[in-house]
């Protein structure tokens, strides 16, 4: 049971949405359009074609843990830090 006004509410009605917005965003204006064209770098190649799906499918995973748990349980906030967690890495392993 999500309490109205609670960190679980916050989490469930305004991040995930938002989290899912920004992965569209990306998938169509930078790495859509990097795969379709093509690059002569194979670090950015492998980011799009290896790295980034295996975090978005990391973060799709642990947001729908997180609907299965109850807000009050120890391992939502726990998953929750993990999410937080595989978001900063990332931020931080674009090429």
């Amino acid at each position: 049971m999500v309490r109205e006004g609670g960190h679980a509410e916050v989490f469930q009605v305004s991040l995930t949405p938002e989290l899912k917005a920004h992965e569209e965003l990306e998938e169509a204006c930078l790495y859509g359009p990097i795969e379709q064209d093509g690059v002569d770098d194979a670090k950015l190649s492998g980011w799009v074609s290896d790295q980034h799906e295996e975090q978005v499918h990391e973060v799709e995973g642990l947001i729908e843990q997180t609907e299965r748990l109850d807000p009050e349980e120890p391992r939502w906030l726990a998953t929750v830090r993990q999410i937080h967690d595989a978001l900063a890495r990332h931020k931080t392993a674009r090429p």
